[in-house]
């Protein structure tokens, strides 16, 4: 489901039929099964481990309420670095209004017309966000592991709230899970 969810063809993972070096984003800490998955196909991994960054981060907000310098590690790729593919797992359930408002900002410049995602949400603010470290097994599985709680605040955003405080990417599409999570798919506004 992971592959169709990012696109209607899985050998789009080629591009047009040409083989080119797809660059992908994960938020989350590398783990061993979505290298062992990407190693499959010719790309490049970011893998930025947001979540501990957070954590360093978790109280800088400017005397006017906004964010600055939250994102060091996004920050620091390669001016003209262009994303294909986003793994933001439930990340942005972590992170306040404004602090997903910057997030969207700093993310903008890595984004083009080509660009998907993904992240998992809530149906609703009282639906709990479990402690998980996600990965990729292949193209219909991921994995989910158990992780020590963070101590971060959970800020559980509906759609709705990432449509109206994320709108680098839309979502075009998104699947109920049992347990009240929401998996989304986004991509950018030209694709």
């Amino acid at each position: 489901m992971l592959c169709k969810g990012l696109f209607e063809d899985p050998e789009q993972l080629h591009l047009d039929g040409v083989v080119q070096r797809l660059k992908i984003l994960d938020v989350g800490p590398a783990r061993s099964n979505t290298v062992r998955f990407f190693n499959q196909i010719r790309c490049r991994l970011y893998f930025a481990d947001l979540f501990a960054e957070q954590m360093q981060y978790a109280e800088i907000v400017t005397d006017d309420n906004t964010t600055e310098n939250l994102f060091p590690t996004l920050e620091s790729y390669p001016k003209g670095e262009l994303f294909d593919l986003c793994f933001f797992w439930d990340f942005l359930n972590y992170l306040d209004t404004p602090k997903l408002q910057a997030f969207n900002l700093a993310l903008q410049p890595f984004i083009h017309n080509g660009t998907k995602a993904h992240a998992f949400t809530t149906q609703n603010t009282r639906t709990a966000i479990q402690d998980l470290s996600y990965g990729i097994e292949d193209q219909d599985r991921l994995s989910e592991h158990p992780r020590d709680p963070l101590p971060l605040d959970l800020h559980n955003h509906s759609l709705a709230d990432i449509k109206d405080h994320f709108p680098c990417l839309n979502t075009t599409r998104s699947r109920l899970l049992t347990d009240g999570r929401i998996e989304i798919f986004m991509s950018a506004h030209g694709s």
